[in-house]
C-alpha cells in the first residue's frame, strides 16, 4: 500500500508540472486594432474606450508630429490581465491614436501570454513588463510611453504619446 501511494503521488507530481501548455516562452499574436477592440478578453475596452474624455490639444500634437511613411506604434498586452494599464490605460492610448488619425496600418499590436513571450522585435525591444506601447522609426525602437508615464502620471495618455511622436 506504500508504494502504490508514493507510485499516485509521484504521478500527480508529474501530471502537475506538465500542465502547462508550453514551457518555454510561447509567441506573440499579432492583431489589427480592430480585432483588440472586439476580443472577449478585452470585455470592457469599448466602455473605456467610448467614456474616456481626450485632451484635444495633445490629440493635435499627436496628428502634426506622427509621420506614417517612418513611424509606427507598437503595443504589447496581454488581453486577460485586470490591471490598470491594460483596463484603462490601453483603451484610452487605442482612442488617441484614432482621434490622431493614426493609420491602423501604422499600429502593430501583439498579444502575448507574458513578457517573456517571443515576439518580431525581440532584437529591439524588450519587454519588461505588460502592457507596454512603443514608437519605432523607420523600424527602430525610439520611445516607450508607458515608461515615461511612470515618470509623470498626472499627464495623460495623449501628452506621453505627443511627447514620443515629438523625440
Amino acid at each position: 500500500m506504500k508504494y502504490i501511494l508514493i507510485f499516485v503521488a509521484s504521478v500527480s507530481i508529474m501530471a502537475l508540472l506538465s500542465c502547462e501548455d508550453n514551457i518555454t516562452n510561447p509567441e506573440a499574436i499579432e492583431l489589427t486594432v480592430s480585432e483588440l477592440k472586439n476580443d472577449p478578453g478585452f470585455a470592457d475596452f469599448l466602455l473605456t474606450y467610448t467614456d474616456y474624455a481626450l485632451d484635444q490639444g495633445h490629440v493635435k500634437a499627436m496628428e502634426e508630429q506622427f509621420d506614417s511613411g517612418q513611424e509606427e506604434v507598437v503595443i504589447f498586452v496581454k488581453p486577460s490581465c485586470s490591471c490598470f494599464d491594460t483596463q484603462t490605460t490601453l483603451p484610452t492610448f487605442v482612442k488617441a491614436l484614432d482621434s490622431a488619425g493614426i493609420p491602423s496600418a501604422s499600429i502593430r499590436v501583439y498579444s502575448m501570454a507574458k513578457e517573456g513571450s517571443e515576439h518580431p522585435l525581440m532584437d529591439n525591444i524588450i519587454i519588461r513588463d505588460l502592457p507596454e506601447f512603443h514608437i519605432m522609426r523607420d523600424g527602430q525602437f525610439v520611445y516607450s510611453i508607458l515608461d515615461s508615464m511612470k515618470t509623470d502620471t498626472l499627464q495623460p495618455v495623449e501628452y506621453w504619446a505627443a511627447e514620443a511622436l515629438r523625440n
